[in-house]
């Protein structure tokens, strides 16, 4: 089973007269890179915020909203005198330098960023149970998404690695006219270049033989049906830890025996293939990315 690193899950509860809400995004990311926004009551259980979004997100950039909806009252809001005095002044000069009518200065000044403030207040131990209840929550939402998304990046893998042994099967299919093809256009350019009475026809197997071998391509193939072996096996296994960089490593192992069939093959037919195992194989590390 696999998670996408992409995800998306909320969560919220109400206690007393305040509704709190959580909300958690995620996108790609080498490393667990946690972003927390909460309420300035919240800042004393960051730190223990961050244990719970560790243990549970484990992989990419994490975006973590906190916030509450309530009355004034328990929203603790006040004005900022300094900032509107200064806003007054400043739109008062503009206006008068500008000789423009006479406004409302304070419908504009409210709109402004950090005319109000939220101060700080205690949090009771019976609202950070109910904070921490919701985090939990949103977390498992956050999961339940990766793990659909997560199905989905496995079948779409699944696909391409499938394609790559179907294109596999092909090319040892070929392989014999390979062989002979070679063998044939060898011959040819020795009768063309020195004459057939001047061909020593057992020097000239011998030969072959060797060439051939310079070229043989058979370990290669085993080890990449080998590779897209345990692609498939290890995306299938239960574990559901992080395997995002362990799939990885397996699409460069499947990569350097393709590219090495590739310099290897000499043969138009066999190349094309390898073209079309590349472009499987590309699909499936853009893939890889995506996944925890």
């Amino acid at each position: 089973m696999i998670y996408s690193m992409t995800g998306y899950g909320k969560a919220s509860h109400v206690f007393e007269d305040l509704n709190i809400i959580v909300e958690i995004k995620a996108l790609n990311s080498r490393y667990l890179d946690i972003n927390l926004r909460l309420p300035n009551k919240y800042k004393s259980q960051e730190l223990l915020l961050r244990k719970i979004l560790k243990e549970r997100a484990m992989r990419g950039k994490v975006d973590v909203t906190i916030v509450t909806e309530g009355t004034a009252s328990n929203q603790n809001y006040t004005l900022n005198r300094d900032v509107i005095k200064a806003y007054y002044k400043e739109l008062t000069a503009i206006t008068n330098e500008l000789e423009l009518t006479a406004v409302d200065a304070m419908t504009v000044i409210m709109r402004l960023p950090d005319v109000t403030r939220q101060d700080a207040t205690e949090c009771s131990k019976e609202e950070w149970a109910i904070v921490e209840q919701t985090v939990k929550q949103a977390t498992e939402a956050f999961n339940t998404f990766r793990a659909n998304e997560g199905n989905a990046l496995q079948k779409d893998l699944l696909k391409h690695n499938k394609q790559i042994v179907n294109h596999l099967i092909t090319l040892e299919e070929m392989a014999p006219k390979r062989a002979e093809k070679l063998r044939q256009k060898i011959w040819d350019n020795l009768q063309e270049s020195l004459g057939a009475e001047k061909v020593d026809e057992n020097r000239f197997e011998q030969e072959l033989i060797y060439y051939l071998e310079k070229l043989d391509i058979n370990e290669e193939v085993v080890r990449l049906r080998s590779h897209c072996q345990y692609f498939e096996k290890e995306i299938k296994t239960a574990n559901v830890t992080t395997k995002g960089k362990k799939l990885g490593f397996i699409c460069q192992e499947i990569g350097r025996e393709i590219n090495t069939i590739g310099a290897k093959a000499n043969y138009a037919p066999i190349q094309e293939l390898v073209v079309q195992m590349k472009d499987e194989l590309e699909k499936m590390k853009e893939q890889v990315m995506n996944i925890m």
